[in-house]
């Protein structure tokens, strides 16, 4: 073969176009996807402002347990075998062992970075 035909430059040009049609669907839905996790990350912020505030909630409501222990008269009270003592201890360990998750956000998805239609396109079709 001395050169490409005109049958195999067509389906060449055919494949370039296709890849390029492609190329830029690929584009508008990265796009498109990004604006969502843009929207997604932004929720995450909240749900994670949240999550701070529900476990300065959680501090609070331990520190006014430790108050009650304390008037109670301390870490003896605490200690003992009271029945509502030990209760009470029991309900204060499970607010002093919250752990509440916060959430990462999201990567973007990078800009895809095609080259294939023109590397075909620049592919001589002949020898020079």
């Amino acid at each position: 073969m001395l050169e490409l035909g005109k049958a195999r430059i067509e389906y060449r040009d055919g494949l370039i176009k296709n890849l390029r049609v492609l190329e830029e669907r690929i584009k508008d839905e990265t796009n498109n996807a990004n604006a969502h996790i843009e929207v997604l990350n932004k929720h995450i912020d909240m749900y994670n402002e949240q999550v701070k505030l529900a476990e300065k909630f959680a501090r609070e409501v331990v520190f006014e347990m430790e108050d009650y222990i304390a008037s109670k008269g301390g870490g003896k009270w605490a200690e003992s075998d009271d029945k509502e003592a030990h209760a009470y201890n029991e309900w204060r360990n499970a607010w002093e062992e919250c752990y509440l998750d916060q959430y990462e956000n999201e990567d973007y998805i990078d800009d895809p970075n095609f080259g294939e239609a023109k590397v075909l396109e620049e592919l001589p079709t002949s020898p020079e």
